[in-house]
């Protein structure tokens, strides 16, 4: 046997280690065939590693020796990797049509030469059709809740059974006060059983896979400046379209925004200036500002307000509707006024002088989506109903928030990336609903049970949920199990709804044990996330709600330190008023005790800013 492994080496690249030595990472002569080291032990000398340690051999190499066949070992890297494995520089399996990776990730598996293969096939994102039914991963919260004392951990239990069998049965609509149920969805209830076609064409258009071809296209026509635009101004518009667009909207949406709004920036200022605005102000905060920075974000902002105070709402531009719409993203994301408030009636007033709100989602689904989304965060803050609800004709006053149409409106793929959205942004919309309701609890015993009620309800709501997988695959980039990362981040977000929707039923005391126990977890869940990753920028809503609430000095410093390394990678100012708040927060220790109402110091002390 040694002569016929002798005579086929022969013809072969001769190695100076035989296998078994390789993989021993011993010495080997190589010079005789057995070697002395496998002469020594009894096995046999080979010498089968493939000539090449990179790429694979494009056809299947087999060597005969005695008539057996030897299939040659799969070489390290693989060369028909999908592209998501590539770009996060990991071994992908070239399974197909969906590799192990992107199969456990729950996200779309493309590789060259498959641009054209059907969806239905290779997609397993979250569709549209169901969007609240494609939930990969589900927590057991029954070894969560023994965290919290133990007899409240065990009514959890029976009155989350006894809730969802309430739930099952309950009719479409419950008479409680004259506000509707749910701030976030009721402006959908009567009117988007004609608007689903829009919203469905619309989801496929937003589609940014050409995305840095257009940034770059974009950018050569303002270099052009073939409208004669003021230099400074030509240099924000280039601003935006590189350094802000990518961190401002979700990437499903940036490439349809951006071919929308810069072509409309060049040809009409009550557009180009809110632009301007929010790139001079990211501009001015960043490292490299200037004097000069800080003067144009003043300066453009005050041209951009202008717009709303200037011109009249009966004009029926749509370019005035989407320049007031930027005003109050850019307000929004000062966070220091209620312009964005003025700004969201403004636009609210010209939908109604202009046909209405159904033509509005026909005509401009892109400006009636951004309308919507604003006006659902702005309620966020406000608990009180949307300005999108005054344009429905229902007599109908009070909406459940489980209603089949109302959930087409969630199937936008429009929203700030650092935001919330989706499904939570509706439970934490209810929650602020319940907020306002605080007051009418206490006036008759039936309303207090039915306040208890609908709290019972969104928690059980809040329980179940998870967040989109596919979307937060795409924003991983660490070295940890993509799995634990996934877990943290759907605890940070759970608990801190939990603990917001604690305050609202039982109060702000800090040494309650349910508190204390959320404090722990959401902290314990943002640990696990990396500090510069992806994942860090979404995160400010659990650092806040765990910020009113820490009480040790360690915790606090590490949220304050946590918020402000985000604030340097966003560079937007309301980053800095929540670090205002927090201060204030904490400041307020020695007159109000363990329990301090920070919504209300939010509410009094800091109305411009926005939970979102």
């Amino acid at each position: 046997m040694h002569s016929l492994i002798t005579e086929e080496f022969a013809q072969l690249e001769r190695k100076q280690n035989c296998d078994k030595c390789h993989e021993k990472k011993r010495a080997c002569k190589g010079n005789t065939i057995p070697c002395n080291g496998c002469e020594k032990l009894g096995v046999p000398c080979t010498f089968l590693r493939p000539k090449l340690k990179v790429g694979r051999p494009k056809s299947k190499q087999i060597l005969q020796f005695d008539g057996i066949s030897t299939h040659m070992r799969k070489r390290k890297y693989s060369r028909k990797g999908c592209y998501t494995c590539k770009m996060k520089k990991r071994k992908c399996d070239e399974i197909f049509p969906q590799c192990g990776s992107c199969q456990r990730l729950n996200i779309e598996c493309k590789r060259p030469g498959m641009d054209n293969f059907p969806q239905a096939q290779v997609n397993r994102t979250i569709s549209d059709d169901s969007i609240e039914s494609s939930w990969e991963m589900l927590l057991d919260y029954d070894s969560l809740l023994p965290l919290m004392d133990s007899t409240s951990g065990q009514s959890f239990n029976r009155r989350d059974k006894m809730m969802l069998s309430c739930l099952m049965k309950s009719p479409p609509s419950i008479s409680l006060a004259s506000q509707p149920l749910d701030p976030i969805t009721c402006p959908s209830v009567h009117g988007m059983k004609n608007m689903s076609p829009c919203m469905s064409d619309l989801s496929e258009e937003l589609d940014s896979k050409h995305y840095e071809e257009t940034r770059i296209n974009l950018i050569r026509v303002c270099e052009t400046n073939n409208n004669c635009l003021p230099w400074k101004e030509v240099e924000l518009l280039k601003y935006f379209i590189r350094n802000v667009s990518f961190l401002l909207f979700v990437d499903k949406t940036t490439d349809k925004f951006l071919s929308t709004v810069i072509p409309l920036c060049l040809e009409d200022h009550r557009v180009r200036y809110p632009v301007i605005a929010i790139a001079a102000s990211n501009k001015a905060n960043s490292y490299d500002f200037s004097n000069e920075s800080k003067r144009d974000k003043v300066f453009y902002r005050a041209k951009a307000q202008a717009n709303i105070i200037l011109e009249s709402a009966d004009s029926g531009s749509q370019n005035l509707l989407l320049g007031i719409l930027l005003v109050c993203v850019l307000e929004i994301l000062e966070g220091d006024s209620l312009f964005w408030s003025i700004a969201l009636e403004k636009a609210t007033q010209f939908i109604q002088l202009n046909e209405g709100f159904g033509a509005l989602s026909r005509a401009s689904p892109l400006i009636f989506q951004l309308f919507c989304y604003l006006d659902m965060i702005s309620s966020l803050s406000t608990c009180s109903i949307p300005h999108a609800n005054t344009l429905q004709n229902s007599s109908n006053q009070l909406a459940w928030f489980e209603d089949d149409q109302i959930s087409n409106s969630f199937k936008s793929k429009f929203g700030f990336k650092f935001g919330i959205a989706g499904e939570l942004l509706k439970i934490i919309g209810n929650i602020s609903t319940l907020s306002s309701m605080r007051e009418a609890r206490y006036t008759s015993v039936e309303k207090d049970k039915q306040f208890n009620l609908l709290a019972n309800i969104i928690e059980m709501k809040l329980q179940i949920w998870t967040p989109p997988m596919g979307r937060l695959a795409n924003e991983i980039e660490t070295d940890k199990d993509s799995s634990l990362v996934l877990s943290s981040f759907t605890l940070a977000f759970q608990w801190a709804a939990f603990l917001r929707l604690h305050q609202v039923r039982y109060g702000y005391d800090r040494r309650n044990s349910r508190i204390e126990a959320c404090v722990s977890i959401i902290l314990r869940s943002i640990k696990v996330i990396d500090m510069n990753s992806d994942l860090e920028l979404l995160m400010m809503f659990p650092l806040v709600m765990a910020g009113s609430v820490a009480v040790e000095q360690e915790d606090r410093d590490y949220i304050m330190t946590r918020i402000q390394n985000i604030k340097h990678r966003l560079r937007f100012n309301y980053i800095s008023e929540f670090e205002k708040l927090l201060l204030q927060v904490w400041s307020s220790d020695k007159t109000e005790g363990d329990s301090v109402n920070w919504a209300k110091i939010r509410f009094f002390q800091f109305p411009g800013l926005v939970m979102f």
